[in-house]
Formats: structure tokens, C-alpha cells, sequence
């Protein structure tokens, strides 16, 4: 539990910001689903679903940023702290992939539902 609590507070703010988000997101699905909301409502829905994957991969560009300029300024560094220093700069991105993906998946299972009740509904 450490590690992971580690891993998303080293991830910098727009890690952070992919991370809350993606939970607001996800509430907001919940909230959706149970409200039965129109097949527009779902595709607005999806397409704000993006934001944590931009979000994480505006922060590890600039992570990745900040690591290229420390190495132009350092003479000396090991492979090793090279690596730890690209995983930790690539943290934002994987946390708002991760965000997004499962925010996007609500988003697919709310449409179809939406669809699905549509489709009763429907008088003929």
C-alpha cells in the first residue's frame, strides 16, 4: 500500500489532477447510469473521459522535460537513476491512461444500457 501511495504522490500534480479527475468522472458515471440518462448525455460523457489521459500526458512530457534538462546541466549520471527518473516522469501518463480507460468503459456500458432502454421504449 506504501509503494502505491509512493507512486501516485511522486507522480507531480498533473498525475494528481489525472487521479481526481478520473474519480470525479467515475461519480459521475455512477450518478448517470442510475439516472438513465440520453444516448447524447453518453457521448459528451465519453468524450470528457479524455481529460485524465491528456492530463497525464501533458505531465510527462513536462516530466520528461525537467529529466532532459537536469541531464544537460549534470555531466555524471548512472543508467539506473536515468531509468528510475523516466519511470517516475512516465507515472503521470500511466495514472490517467488508467483513469481514462476505465472512466471510457462506464462511459461504453452507459450507452449501450442507453441504447438498450431506448430501444424498449420505443412505441412502434
Amino acid at each position: 500500500m506504501r509503494d502505491v501511495l509512493d507512486y501516485v504522490l511522486n507522480s507531480g500534480l498533473f498525475g494528481l489532477g489525472a487521479l481526481f479527475a478520473g474519480i470525479v468522472l467515475l461519480a459521475a458515471g455512477a450518478l448517470m447510469i442510475n439516472g438513465r440518462r440520453l444516448r447524447a448525455a453518453w457521448l459528451v460523457y465519453m468524450a470528457l473521459a479524455l481529460g485524465p489521459l491528456a492530463l497525464g500526458y501533458l505531465g510527462s512530457m513536462l516530466g520528461g522535460a525537467a529529466i532532459d534538462s537536469a541531464l544537460a546541466s549534470s555531466a555524471a549520471v548512472s543508467p539506473a537513476e536515468l531509468e528510475r527518473a523516466r519511470r517516475i516522469a512516465a507515472s503521470p501518463l500511466e495514472i490517467g491512461g488508467a483513469a481514462s480507460a476505465v472512466a471510457f468503459l462506464l462511459g461504453v456500458i452507459g450507452l449501450a444500457l442507453g441504447g438498450a432502454r431506448a430501444e424498449r421504449q420505443r412505441v412502434y
